[in-house]
């Protein structure tokens, strides 16, 4: 998933919620995965950050974007993209409750 969005002409990393000083909206994706013989299980989240200083960071998670993805081991990377093309219209959907930060 970070490859994807590496490569996303409207998305960057940030490597912490104050995005290196910066005083916009940082949307987040929370994931956990776990691995077992041959399915891959992926759990994520999304939600936003807004800092108002370095050390004064606010941040919210959607709990309605919580999904569950099963995957085969050996294509897990289609998972990654699935999530983050999710995320992308997540992000995009105009009638997306707005995160009070």
């Amino acid at each position: 998933m970070r490859e994807e969005i590496r490569k996303s002409e409207r998305y960057r990393l940030a490597q912490n919620l104050a995005d290196d000083g910066q005083t916009g909206v940082v949307f987040t994706i929370n994931v956990s995965c776990t691995e077992g013989k041959s399915v891959v299980a992926i759990a994520s989240v999304f939600g936003a950050a807004k800092c108002f200083s370095v050390a004064n960071c606010h941040h919210t998670v959607d709990g309605s974007s919580i999904r569950a993805d099963l995957c085969d081991a050996k294509i897990s990377a289609d998972c990654g993209r699935t999530i983050f093309k999710v995320f992308d219209g997540y992000v995009n959907n105009p009638i997306r409750p707005p995160l009070k930060l």
